[in-house]
């Protein structure tokens, strides 16, 4: 069931979605400061193509409130 559901989700919309993604990552990986925030992009990316099947991991580490801080303010608004 998953393949159709990610089948479906990639024709209308996944694509553009991932797509957006990627071109965020790649934003805020221009500055040194942004690179952990746009490799979280990229894996946000992955996730918007086929997100079916997929399990989303916090990892609940100590500088993630810190990079959520920097996404509010410069990426969220």
């Amino acid at each position: 069931m998953s393949i159709i559901g990610n089948i479906i989700w990639f024709l209308f919309g996944g694509i553009l979605a991932g797509i957006i993604w990627y071109l965020v990552g790649l934003l805020w990986c221009l500055t040194i400061i942004g690179i952990p925030v746009g490799l979280q992009c990229f894996k946000l990316g992955r996730l918007s193509f086929f997100p079916f099947g997929k399990d989303v991991v916090l990892s609940g580490e100590t500088t993630s409130l810190l990079l959520n801080i920097f996404w509010l303010i410069f990426g969220g608004i």
